[in-house]
């Protein structure tokens, strides 16, 4: 048995344990996990990519999974409903080894079968963790709130098997990043970098955990920027990447910016990456995300007027709102089975939430930092014209050295960060100081 064999049980025990009390504390005897079904594009018989349910790949790490079903009952071991349909048009979906042996099998060949093999198996109360595409009788429609509630509170806090796939995924996607970087500085366009970064990872683009985000010169400027231009442009001076990749469906999200030019552009992405650091080394069990996100604010007051960018104090930069023209998103969210993380603003299992400030509402974390997390740390700095535009009356800030900018986009460093109960750890810097690539 592997090691990783070895955490899987260990990760399948804490998961029995934890429903085993989420039944007890809802009075529940059997908790349903779907895999979700796809559906076709209008009018087509086209599918987009099938995003299966994060709850079932908790148990069952393994994307092509549609249409099957996990059954949890709080002294057996879970069953396993896999849908493995008689079809000439597509490959059979094959359980996959060796996690399918933790499970009680019962392979179906179509729907009606599956639907009656979960019908045996439920007893008693009964709900149903996803979408419930058979509409099933007598199901606990009271629980369901605080059941999600439990469970996405929960998934914050990984276990060894899961930190190991985060670990693995950010060394595939620092594979994609290398190459990506080593594209960009042999001239290629948005689409060779994109393809340099696929071919490098091993990753098909349906596969991706997000659609990579390839950002050349004033495109950087655009946060999620969503295409991919054919032909490089006259004159490449940055490269803003965003882009991840899966292992045994844990998500990595890095993103990098670099320039071809020496001068102001390269000494702030500089700051950035310095100061992305200084915030990670704060990090520390019981501190409030929320702060973090405020000190960045202070860092990049202080990045602006070092640059002379800015003319004034750093409270100035902050309380007028400044630097949330030129840093207008959240530091970071939680990683994990999703990229966005669901559960950043859950206080506990009761489902309150707390929500962020009214002038940050773009953060998606909120929660006390706890031990098992992981997150992003992703600090930018962007000249985003339609934002500048809303404070260009401002006399204190140097427009001249803004324009000089503008062309370049904009910068975000983001590292993926594990926190344990002593220490933290910088998934992303470990797996470029082992690649023994500059980041």
């Amino acid at each position: 048995m592997t090691e990783q064999d070895s955490d899987y049980k260990k990760h399948l025990s804490r998961l029995r344990r934890s429903y085993t009390g989420y039944m007890d504390d809802l009075d529940l005897d059997t908790i349903l996990i779907p895999a979700g079904m796809n559906t076709v594009y209008l009018d087509d018989d086209q599918f987009p990519p099938f995003h299966a349910n994060p709850n079932f790949l908790r148990w069952l790490p393994y994307h092509d999974c549609e249409k099957s079903w996990i059954v949890v009952h709080p002294s057996e071991s879970p069953s396993l409903l896999w849908m493995q349909a008689t079809d000439y048009w597509y490959s059979a979906a094959v359980p996959p080894e060796p996690y399918v042996h933790e499970f009680n099998v019962q392979i179906s060949t179509n729907v009606e079968q599956l639907q009656r093999g979960l019908v045996r198996l439920r007893t008693g109360r009964t709900a149903v963790l996803g979408p419930d595409e058979f509409k099933l009788e007598n199901i606990s429609p009271s629980t369901h709130d605080q059941l999600v509630n439990r469970v996405t509170y929960d998934r914050a806090h990984k276990t060894d098997f899961e930190i190991s796939n985060h670990e693995l995924a950010t060394e595939r996607a620092v594979r994609g990043h290398r190459a990506a970087h080593e594209s960009f500085f042999a001239g290629g366009s948005e689409y060779d970098i994109h393809m340099a970064y696929l071919r490098a990872s091993q990753q098909i683009e349906s596969a991706l955990p997000y659609p990579n985000i390839v950002c050349l010169n004033s495109h950087a400027s655009v946060l999620h920027y969503q295409h991919y231009e054919i032909q490089p442009p006259d004159q490449s001076l940055s490269l803003l990447i965003d882009a991840g990749a899966k292992y045994q469906c844990a998500h990595a999200d890095i993103t990098r910016t670099y320039t071809t030019t020496s001068g102001l552009f390269e000494d702030l992405i500089g700051a950035v990456h310095r100061h992305q650091q200084q915030i990670i080394s704060e990090i520390s069990v019981g501190k409030n995300f929320v702060d973090l996100h405020l000190r960045m604010h202070e860092f990049i007051g202080e990045i602006l007027i070092g640059s002379e960018i800015f003319a004034g104090s750093v409270d100035a930069c902050i309380n007028t709102g400044v630097s949330r023209v030129f840093f207008p998103h959240g530091l970071g969210h939680l990683l994990g089975l999703q990229t966005h993380d669901i559960g950043g603003f859950l206080e506990g299992y009761n489902g309150d939430e707390r929500m962020p400030p009214e002038q940050d509402s773009t953060l998606r974390l909120t929660r006390p930092i706890e031990a098992g997390m992981i997150f992003t740390i992703e600090p930018g700095i962007y000249f985003i014209e339609v934002l500048l535009a809303g404070i260009r009356d401002r006399t204190d800030i140097n427009w001249k050295g803004v324009d000089s900018l503008i062309p370049y986009g904009g910068i975000r460093i983001e590292d993926n960060v594990y926190i344990g109960r002593n220490s933290v750890r910088n998934l992303t810097r470990a797996a470029f100081a082992s690649a023994q690539h500059p980041d």
